[in-house]
């Protein structure tokens, strides 16, 4: 639960006493009478805040007694007074949010730009493939898109930072954030695997392959549709998702662990389905074996995305140990957004390599067209400047040149 992991956040670690006067201010009277009862348990006398600090077996006497009893709000403020006291450096990892989620925005973005372009220039009709990946990519603003501003949000209301570091309100909000991130994810990730899908029935015609293709169309649809409505009713009552934390309601929720790990395992599954279908195919096709093994490693860069959803399982596989929950979430929020991106990218490679390749062959042809008017050009003004000079040379005749006259 929320509540026993902000308390093991605020205190795991924590070890000063901060017994001098002015130190003891702003600790909760709670803190104070267990940080007194855990004196016996240290050698450093009891104004020597720098011994107290580097102690572990006293701060290991000391978080229990916290936890028993203190409420979490005062378990935050003793946490962030133990910090400052201790000099101890503070965490802000919000320079890694903007530059890992812009790169993955970035990619995406122009991944789907070269997609568009490839329409409008009607190297191909457009289909239900483009559809999705449009839905997946952000048409008003959701999902990949809509996950780059909740992230920055997220950034903004305290991922990448010390919970203990942060106001309480901004608490509940940046839970709140957390449960749109997962929610969208789940939209996104299925939009842009349908796209995929929808392409292998667009490009193989074979009838028990296309059957097949729509068998994992129908789990994807159904995984989407199942773990949205398990996120969003994951907690009675729904608030109780975000106001958890303070121990200070009442409520009950589902392991959020547990079910993100399911979401995630089904997902590998569908994505294993996804890059053996078209090798399938491709292996049949009448075409030599280098061409076939270009073809099969398009197919096969969606093997990044089941490599990104993997680290997400081992990341989500941690959450037992999420203690700083706005620290340690975040390898895990950022893997969402680079999942969701990589996803739409492997959608739109073929069209992207399909554009690519007719801008190369368009820029040869112009090179070999340029590089050819040059040659005829310099051709022609050679034989301009010739005719120039013998026009410009004066012509005489044998007799003048072989014979002279002396003077008289």
């Amino acid at each position: 639960m929320v509540y026993s992991r902000v308390v093991a956040l605020t205190l795991l670690g924590l070890s000063t006493l901060c017994s001098a006067q002015g130190t003891l201010m702003g600790i909760p009277d709670c803190a104070i009478d267990c940080m007194i009862k855990s004196l016996p348990e240290t050698t450093c006398a009891p104004t020597n805040q720098t011994c107290l600090c580097a102690d572990t077996k006293f701060s290991d006497a000391v978080t229990p007694c916290i936890t028993a009893s203190c409420t979490v709000k005062e378990a935050l403020a003793v946490a962030n007074t133990s910090v400052t006291q201790c000099e101890r450096p503070a965490t802000d990892q919000r320079a890694v949010i903007h530059w890992v989620s812009g790169v993955a925005m970035f990619l995406s973005a122009a991944f789907m730009a070269m997609r568009l372009v490839s329409r409008a220039a009607k190297f191909g009709a457009w289909g239900n493939d483009d559809t999705a990946v449009m839905v997946a990519f952000g048409r008003k603003k959701l999902f990949d898109v809509g996950l780059y501003v909740v992230i920055t949000l997220l950034a903004k209301v305290g991922l990448g930072r010390d919970i203990w570091s942060l106001p309480t309100w901004q608490i509940p909000e940046f839970l709140k954030l957390m449960l749109v991130v997962e929610i969208m994810y789940v939209l996104a990730i299925a939009a842009a695997k349908s796209s995929i899908l929808f392409f292998y029935c667009r490009i193989f015609p074979d009838r028990r392959f296309r059957n097949a293709v729509w068998a994992v169309q129908i789990v994807n649809a159904l995984v989407a549709l199942s773990f949205l409505i398990v996120f969003c009713a994951q907690c009675q009552p729904f608030s109780y998702f975000w106001t958890q934390w303070d121990g200070e309601h009442e409520g009950k929720c589902i392991d959020f662990a547990t079910g993100g790990l399911v979401h995630l395992a089904l997902h590998v599954a569908i994505d294993l389905a996804m890059l053996v279908l078209p090798i399938t195919q491709i292996y049949s096709l009448q075409m030599d074996a280098r061409r076939k093994a270009g073809v099969m490693a398009m197919f096969l860069t969606g093997i990044f995305v089941t490599i990104v959803t993997c680290l997400r399982i081992q990341g989500l596989a941690q959450d037992s140990k999420w203690i700083n929950v706005s620290v340690t979430t975040l390898s895990m929020i950022i893997l969402t957004h680079v999942e969701a991106s990589v996803c739409i990218t492997v959608a739109c490679m073929p069209n992207g390599w399909q554009l690519l390749k007719i801008f190369s062959s368009h820029v040869v042809k112009m090179s070999t067209t340029l590089v050819s008017k040059k040659g005829s050009l310099a051709s022609n003004n050679q034989a301009s400047a010739l005719g120039r000079e013998l026009e410009d040379r004066p012509l005489k005749s044998p007799a003048t040149e072989s014979t002279a006259f002396p003077e008289e």
